[in-house]
């Protein structure tokens, strides 16, 4: 949801785009990695997704949270709202 609501808008104001770059580079990592059922029988591997995973949330929380706060305008938040809501919370 994240590559389709904020990282598109930061995208189209072309803010950020290494960032947002590595950011999506992560999720490509990490995906299959975490959705690997054998990933709790592997410690090395399971240390070292939890790791990225770590930074890449870190990352997120620090720096490119903060600054979507301050840079983004209030119709850019609403178009993230509308592509990411669920479509269940309105029943």
């Amino acid at each position: 949801e994240e590559e389709a609501g904020l990282f598109a808008e930061l995208a189209a104001v072309g803010d950020a785009r290494e960032e947002l770059e590595r950011l999506l580079a992560d999720h490509a990592a990490l995906r299959p990695l975490l959705a690997d059922p054998r990933l709790a029988e592997q410690p090395t591997q399971l240390r070292a997704a939890l790791a990225l995973l770590a930074e890449h949330a870190e990352t997120e929380d620090d720096d490119l949270f903060p600054y979507a706060l301050q840079r983004l305008s209030a119709e850019s938040w609403d178009r993230i709202n509308h592509r990411t809501a669920d479509p269940l919370s309105s029943r």
